[in-house]
This record gives structure tokens, sequence and C-alpha cells, in this order.
């Protein structure tokens, strides 16, 4: 009897020894395979981290490099506009060039004023060929005798081409098949099959000469109209005009009030008052001594130009906390990034828990 218990004891212990080895190699295994899978985890994350510092910073390093071929570009223009403005003034200061103005013959400079360019491109010493200087010599006799009327703006046109671009809309003071100077070249004004609108004033002849601007433009009148000119029709009689005096210390309080403007700007020249009655708010005119209950074009001006400037200063600090939050990746994502690996290292605890409790229970059952 006690042989027979120990050799069932024996083959008992035996077999409870082999499923232990048995469990803990699968143990054993399964904790290796769970090390092995965090390690790949820890590389991806390591990666994912990597990737997204590194793309933080050519993001970063890409908008500096915007900023600097900004501000380089701009300093490449201001340094060609001072070339410009210096080559241009040193033409000025020479001898000759006086002359040559006092003559009528400068060239036109970049610089010259409209106005400057409009007489320059009408002086008849100044045309480069003799042609062109007799077609200046009419053009200045037809301007003494009144034939010819200056209209607004000035012309823009390139060499042959047959569109000019005006700076003023013409399409009140001329129509199609109307005679005008650009200059002192003569064509008609084409516009049956072609456009004409405030810019564009197309023309029957091509433009023979240099790319030219600040032209003046006349109309060039007819035989009727001026004659119609030198006899206007009788027409009703205008309404005397009353002059009001002004006497000196009005004058002089209008003079200081303007004075007073310049530096203080249009809305000094305005008193914000508000009715007793109504509480409603109208505005004085401290120069005109009138009142009026609409607000003044220069204070709607004034809450635009302060509107304006705390836009663009809004957009200048939305730029630096982008920038900020590019060179370091960006809170909200950091956040995300947190919050997304606490839930896989919770969910990855729960897994290996269960884990634990199915290799418990299996080794109960066995």
């Amino acid at each position: 009897m006690h042989q027979l218990i120990s050799l069932g004891s024996y083959y008992t212990v035996d077999k409870w020894l082999r499923k232990k080895d048995e469990l803990d190699a699968a143990i054993s295994r399964k904790e290796e395979k769970r090390l092995q899978l965090l390690k790949s985890r820890r590389e991806t994350q390591l990666k994912k981290w990597v990737a997204s510092k590194l793309q933080s910073l050519w993001r970063g390093k890409l908008s500096r490099r915007k900023l600097h071929d900004q501000q380089k570009f701009a300093r490449l223009k201001k340094r060609r506009q001072w070339k410009k403005n210096y080559d241009e003034q040193r033409i000025i200061l020479k001898p000759s060039y006086r002359v040559l103005n006092g003559l009528g013959m400068a060239r036109i400079l970049p610089s010259d004023p409209i106005e400057i360019k409009k007489k320059k491109n009408m002086q008849i010493l100044g045309q480069k060929k003799s042609h062109d200087m007799r077609t200046a010599a009419v053009a200045k006799a037809r301007r003494l005798l009144a034939a010819d009327t200056l209209l607004p703006g000035s012309i823009q046109i390139a060499n042959q081409s047959n569109i000019a671009w005006t700076t003023e809309d013409l399409t009140e003071y001329i129509k199609h098949g109307d005679s005008i100077r650009i200059g002192t070249f003569v064509t008609l004004v084409d516009c049956e099959l072609r456009p004409f609108n405030h810019m564009r004033l197309p023309i029957f002849d091509f433009w023979d000469r240099q790319n030219a601007d600040g032209l003046p433009v006349y109309k060039i009148l007819s035989i009727d109209e001026l004659m119609e000119k030198v006899k206007p029709k009788k027409g009703p009689k205008k309404e005397e005009v009353v002059q009001v005096t002004v006497d000196k210390s009005e004058k002089a309080r209008q003079k200081q009030l303007l004075d007073d403007a310049k530096y203080l700007g249009e809305t000094s020249l305005w008193d914000v008052l508000k009715d007793e009655e109504t509480e409603e708010t109208y505005y004085f005119n401290k120069l005109t001594q009138k009142t009026q209950w609409e607000k003044p074009k220069c204070f709607i001006k004034q809450e635009e130009e302060k509107a304006e400037e705390l836009r663009k200063i809004k957009a200048e600090n939305e730029r630096k906390r982008q920038k900020r939050a590019n060179a370091r990746g960006g809170f909200k994502d950091r956040k995300k990034r947190l919050q997304k690996g606490r839930a896989k290292i919770k969910q990855r605890e729960e897994e290996e828990k269960q884990d634990r409790l199915e290799a418990n229970a299996m080794a109960m059952e066995r």
C-alpha cells in the first residue's frame, strides 16, 4: 500500500513539474513577444517624433527663407530705385541738361511729373525727326488758334500698337471717327468694331515711334465746331452770382483753422456735439459754421485707418504665433499625441492583465 502511494505521488509530481515547465515556457515566449512588440512600437514612435521634428524645423526654415527672400527683394528694389534717382539727379545737375531744357530740347526723364512730360512731348526742338518737328509746329499753331481742345488725362502707348491706354475716361469727349492728336501724332478714333472704354482707346493708325507715356491728347475740331466756337449761339442769361464779403478777422480765423488742420488733421475742423432733446450726435463745422447729422468723411476715413492698423497688428501676431507653433511642433498636436499615447498605454495594460487572467485560468484547468 505504501509503495503504491509513493508511486502514484511520484507520477503526479512529475506530471505537475512538466506542466509547470510548459507554462513557464509559454509565459516566457509571450513576454518575449510582448517586449519585441513594445520595442517595435517605441521605434515607430521615435521615427514619427523625429519626422515631426524634422518637418517643424523644415517649415520654420521655409518661413525664414521666404522672409529672407522678401527682405532681399525689397533691398534690391530700394537700391535700384536709389541708383535710378541718383543717375537722374546727376543728369539734371549737368549744365548741358539745363541748357537743353531751356531750349526745349531736354529728354524726358522717368521721374518727371505728368505735366512736364506733356510739355516736353509737345516741344518743337525736342522732336527727333524733321516730320515730327513740322507736326509739332502745326500743333502749336492750332493750340494758339484754339483749334485743338485739350482732353483730360494722359496717354500711354507702345511701339507698333494701335491701342492707347488712358488715365481718364474719354468716352464722354470723343466718339468713333473723331480726329485726335496724341502728342504730335494725328489719327482717328476707330471703335466701330473694337471696345472703347474708360482705359482703352483704339486708334486707326499704328504708333510708329518708341514706347511713350505722359502724352497729351487733343481733339481736333472740325470746321463746323470752329464756327460754333467763334460764333456761339445765344443762350439764356446767366444768373448773377452774389459774392459774400468776408471781413479780415473771419479770414484770419479760417486761415488759423486750416493751418491747425495741417498738423492736427481734418477732424480738428469739426466739433462733435449731442442734441439735448433727442440725445443724437451731430457735427459742427468750425470753418463754415454749419451743422449736419451725417458723420463727416474724415471721421469715417480715420475709423477705417484704425481698423486697418488693428487688422495688420492681429495678422502680425497670428504670424508670430504660427511661427512659434511651427518651431515647437504645435501645442494642439503635442496634446493630441500625449492623449493618444496615454490611451495606447492604458489599452496595452488592459491586454496584459487579460492575458494573465487567461493564462491562470488555463493553468487551473490543467
